[in-house]
């Protein structure tokens, strides 16, 4: 059989206040009580938050301004709610279509980045062209000719492949 904690508290407690009246000094027995007293409130707030319930922490509502009945509350609330993930989803789509426009200026600029790079390509593969003819039709020319570069397959396939890339609509 087992004693509750508050019995078993209390015999602890008599036992203590015994020990403390047989001793002779009058010091020792205040100075006794005292630290009795004080093991006492110890156990008896640790007894308290032992017994008392865990409590779990509440998110919080959002309360009406109106007073209401609980059934028209809670449709308040969950119509408060729907309002909420109504603004968050607006959000959320504007967000994603700011970034896809962002994305468009970004891929039209690399396009026109693209095209410059491939027209002063070609201008120079045709001045390069013109210097070659020039130099076999009309002999020495003062400047050397420079060989076209040779394009490995490799690198046509890269070129070809960016070419369909930038092509693609969008």
């Amino acid at each position: 059989m087992t004693a509750s904690p508050e019995t078993a508290a209390n015999a602890r407690k008599r036992r203590r206040d015994i020990i403390c009246s047989q001793r002779s000094s009058t010091h020792d027995a205040a100075v006794e009580s005292e630290i009795s007293t004080a093991l006492v409130k110890k156990r008896r707030v640790s007894l308290e938050k032992a017994t008392e319930p865990t409590k779990k922490r509440v998110q919080m509502r959002y309360d009406p301004d109106v007073p209401m009945s609980k059934e028209e509350a809670a449709a308040w609330r969950r119509e408060q709610r729907r309002k909420r993930n109504r603004e968050s989803a607006a959000a959320s789509r504007q967000r994603q279509r700011d970034r896809i426009a962002e994305l468009e200026e970004e891929l039209d600029e690399w396009k026109a980045k693209y095209s410059l790079v491939l027209e002063k390509l070609k201008n120079l593969e045709e001045h390069q062209q013109e210097q070659q003819q020039s130099q076999h039709e009309g002999g020495a020319s003062l400047v050397s000719p420079v060989s076209s570069p040779n394009i490995s397959p490799q690198m046509e396939k890269q070129q070809q492949h960016l070419i369909e890339m930038i092509s693609r609509p969008a």
